[in-house]
């Protein structure tokens, strides 16, 4: 399953998630690396699900190669509800999307209105200012920390993050509240469904990108005694966890990278391509951003070959 959240905050809009499949034949690590269930699909388009992943995948894997038109909001939303009605509506297997769109207001050139949508109950719901789809109970945890701040966590945790390029008060104070409430539902060992990497996507100046974030998981090991002292979080033996999401993430571009530090080692998702995340093993950050690179650029080529045809 999952747990997906969408909220809208003065006119913008973000999304956060998780990226574990729970598929029973996979081991636990598989599950663990899983693959981005919220989809950038074009730079005024994004995309979440929950559910049956096989689903998922048939909606959104190669959805370049199809003929529909992304640029169509009633058509995007038709298709979404038309892979929903082919999964298992009103069982446990039910795929639910919630699909996100930003569309120019007409006769106002430069101006924009976000929308959210939901599609599940074999129905499309526009929905007022948040919506989520997943897990309940790890909904439940979220909400719960959304509104106390209290986690249940006994390692620290330090992140630093790019929100955006200007800063919104409202929308910036929404967002960290949120950031702060996924990550301790992906962190809580009773929210089994829910684990992986934080995926997180905002909209600004009228496009959707993924968000930069480095965070690090350990307890502070002072380097000496005296005040100001360097510090340190040690590595993989001393407990650490210390991870980059979002290099080089293009605006509009359905990538993200994530690379470990602590593991030197590094995932790309691209599930446009191929819901199965690139690996790359025993490598170093100018290694890995040369894969990323790589992968950007195939990824835009097939965009632009797609945006082509409208």
């Amino acid at each position: 399953m999952t747990l997906i959240v969408a909220r809208q905050v003065d006119g913008d809009v973000y999304i956060v998630g998780d990226t574990k499949f729970s598929d029973a034949a996979n081991s636990e690590k598989e599950q663990y690396i899983g693959g981005l269930k919220i989809v950038l699909l074009t730079p005024g388009l994004c995309v979440g699900f929950a559910g049956d992943v096989l689903a998922a995948r048939e909606a959104i894997q190669g959805i370049y190669d199809q003929d529909i038109n992304l640029f169509d909001k009633n058509l995007v939303l038709e298709y979404f509800l038309e892979h929903h009605r082919k999964s298992h509506p009103g069982s446990a297997d039910e795929t639910t999307f919630i699909v996100a769109v930003i569309c120019e207001i007409d006769e106002q050139p430069g101006k924009h209105v976000t929308e959210i949508f939901r599609v599940a109950n074999s129905k499309v719901s526009w929905e007022d200012q948040t919506s989520h789809i997943g897990e309940s109970d790890a909904f439940n945890l979220f909400q719960k920390v959304s509104h106390t701040g209290i986690t249940k966590s006994e390692v620290p945790v330090f992140e630093f993050s790019k929100t955006g390029s200007k800063p919104r008060p409202n929308f910036d104070a929404s967002l960290t509240n949120t950031l702060r409430a996924m990550q301790a539902v992906i962190d809580d060992p009773a929210t089994l469904r829910v684990d992986g990497y934080r995926t997180v996507v905002i909209s600004e100046d009228g496009q959707f990108k993924y968000i930069e974030y480095i965070q690090i998981k350990g307890q502070v090991i002072p380097l000496g005694a005296q005040p100001g002292a360097p510090i340190s979080f040690g590595g993989a033996p001393e407990g650490s966890d210390i991870k980059h999401v979002g290099m080089l993430t293009a605006v509009g571009i359905g990538i993200l990278p994530v690379y470990s530090i602590t593991g030197r080692f590094g995932l790309i998702y691209r599930p446009e391509i191929s819901f199965e995340p690139m690996r790359c093993k025993n490598c170093s950050p100018d290694e890995f951003r040369l894969q990323i690179e790589l992968q950007l650029s195939i990824a835009h080529e097939r965009a632009l070959a797609y945006q082509s045809r409208y």
